[in-house]
């Protein structure tokens, strides 16, 4: 998704294309269909054989009620892993504690992406941010409270968890 792209898009929508969240009314497809193997409902998502047959040519609306029926019934859909995957991530992020670098950029990352108008240096900044938490650098490991002052580090903390 480009710059343009991206700003045209609602906070929300924006803040969801950066994280990687996907639809309710994209596929649920985690990769594994059990129908191809003769079962009636697939294992994984829960789509019925003419639903997944017929997915292209459902309304959104179609979609998004399959899903919601097929979640509510167990299956674990792709966008329920994905949101797993992110509400794991916040967990971590509930205090200052041992918080690593790589943590703290991507508390930054979530809040900047959520927040207004974006402009081409804050895309490049997120680029940047992106390329360091994604990276394997030791650096992301060290926690912010190895890299502060005990002072600042209290401080701080005081101020984050409110």
């Amino acid at each position: 998704m480009t710059p343009i792209e991206t700003k045209s898009l609602s906070s929300n929508e924006r803040l969801a294309s950066l994280q990687g969240e996907a639809r309710l009314d994209g596929s649920p497809c985690r990769g594994v269909c059990s129908t191809t193997y003769g079962d009636l409902h697939c294992h994984t998502c829960g789509r019925t054989q003419t639903e997944i047959t017929d997915w292209n040519t459902m309304s959104s609306h179609q979609k998004k009620l399959i899903n919601i029926k097929n979640a509510a019934a167990g299956f674990k859909i792709r966008q329920l892993e994905s949101q797993d995957e992110r509400w794991a991530e916040y967990q971590k992020l509930k205090t200052i504690d041992n918080l690593t670098i790589r943590d703290a950029i991507k508390r930054v990352l979530s809040v900047a992406t959520s927040q207004g108008e974006m402009f081409d240096q804050d895309h490049k900044c997120i680029a940047i941010l992106t390329k360091i938490i994604t990276s394997d650098h030791k650096f992301n490991d060290i926690s912010l409270q190895s890299i502060l002052s005990e002072d600042d580090y209290e401080t701080i903390k005081s101020r984050y968890e409110k």
